[in-house]
């Protein structure tokens, strides 16, 4: 018993240790011959991914339906024998297994102990080669979620069957759910006849956490939810790109405090005020387009610059306008206002304002038009190098000029 609880605990130490150093989904470990002939029997697609082969047995975890933040967590979970032998199974004693969900090596939850049974109600005997046993949907969004830190006294209690109850969880799965990216898997735990129980771990799979819905949270709920948000741009460039992505998720509702953050200028670090003015930009609406003709005076030209190249996204004839101003306004030493416009235009809609290309790209800063012409090489995309290319053929010589000497800069970076 000692042995097995210890290499239980090894188990999840490395799990652990691993979910933190790879983003890359497990992929079957068994023979082709074996694994194709376990597929013929029970009908699994070909492309399921399964775990590393433990006595010849897999499992298989997939992620069931849409989860948002609050809501239900489920999965579809199979057990295959891949080996040669059939593996007897002690039917006095308990199959269970535990979910882990890990964000980080900080931050990774255990579930409570989860007792599996079959579809059709029952364990074989024996698990016969080639044999798939499929089990009912598992649902673990009511089902408690233990912190990390305790998982080592969490493993000794249900190998053993020791009481655990004294060991406090963090809440429930379905209340602990993060939108940020996070990886599940899960360990069967199968007593054998005289050979001590086997634990098979499941493939690693990327779980897809959606934002809630904001109109149908309770208002503590969605001012706690939305104060966690804002608190992530005011950490690192990092997590505010994190809160960026589930920002643009949540659209339009969210706005109006992206732009409260934004305005609380010494609370929030030029990095997490650049994500929230991109977070509005990318979230098209006549408030996020009204905001960002604002942002063009702000007094962070980080910002003003942000809005500049990332405004076009909207789509919104009068932040068109007002970013066109902007550019021209500029100080003649200074073309990086228009330079970020050019860019913009070019990248998210194809196509710029010719004022743009000659203020941007032939201006009298040669560090700035340096800096916009290889700028424009990193963001080369097939429409930039055609819209440039239509260009460099333009009636007016200054356009032309500055079009050709982008796409000279360009093959020069090549």
């Amino acid at each position: 018993m000692k042995a097995t609880i210890l290499a239980v605990i090894g188990i999840l130490v490395s799990t652990v240790f691993c979910f933190a150093q790879t983003t890359s989904s497990s992929k079957p470990r068994a023979s082709s011959t074996s694994a194709a002939a376990s597929n013929a029997a029970g009908g699994v697609p070909d492309d399921q991914a399964w775990g590393r082969p433990e006595a010849g047995i897999q499992i298989s975890l997939v992620q069931q339906g849409r989860t948002a933040v609050g809501g239900k967590l489920q999965f579809k979970l199979m057990l295959r024998n891949v080996g040669s032998a059939p593996v007897a199974l002690d039917a006095k004693q308990e199959a269970f297994g535990w979910l882990m969900l890990a964000y980080s090596r900080q931050k990774a939850y255990v579930s409570d102990k989860i007792a599996l049974v079959p579809l059709g109600g029952a364990w074989p005997a024996a698990i016969s080669p080639g044999a798939v046993i499929e089990f009912e949907t598992l649902d673990v969004s009511d089902c408690k979620a233990f912190d990390y830190a305790r998982s080592a006294e969490l493993l000794r209690a249900y190998v053993s069957g020791m009481n655990y109850g004294s060991i406090k969880p963090a809440g429930t799965f379905s209340r602990v759910l993060s939108v940020e990216p996070g990886r599940a898997e899960f360990t069967l735990h199968v007593p054998q006849v005289r050979q001590g129980a086997l634990h098979a771990i499941s493939n690693r799979i990327d779980v897809d956490i959606a934002p809630p819905d904001l109109a149908m949270m309770a208002a503590g709920e969605r001012k706690a939810f939305i104060a966690d948000l804002l608190a992530k741009f005011r950490q690192n460039a990092w997590s505010a790109q994190e809160a960026h992505d589930v920002a643009v998720k949540l659209g339009p509702m969210v706005v109006p405090d992206l732009a409260s953050a934004l305005a609380d200028v010494a609370a929030v670090p030029p990095s997490g005020r650049m994500w929230l003015a991109t977070a509005i930009a990318d979230i098209p609406s006549e408030l996020s387009a009204a905001l960002l003709i604002g942002l063009l005076g702000d007094s962070d030209d980080r910002v003003r610059y942000c809005v500049c190249y990332h405004g076009p996204k909207q789509k919104s004839d009068k932040l068109d306008q007002a970013i066109l101003e902007a550019a021209k306004s500029a100080s003649d030493a200074d073309v990086r206002p228009a330079a970020y416009a050019l860019l913009g235009f070019l990248v998210f809609r194809g196509q710029a304002p010719q004022d743009l290309v000659k203020i941007g790209l032939d201006g009298a800063d040669e560090p700035a038009r340096s800096a916009a012409r290889n700028a424009m090489s990193y963001y080369a995309g097939d429409q930039v190098v055609k819209r440039l290319r239509e260009l460099s053929t333009d009636k007016d010589p200054q356009v032309s000029s500055a079009a050709r000497k982008a796409l000279e800069a360009m093959n020069k970076g090549k």
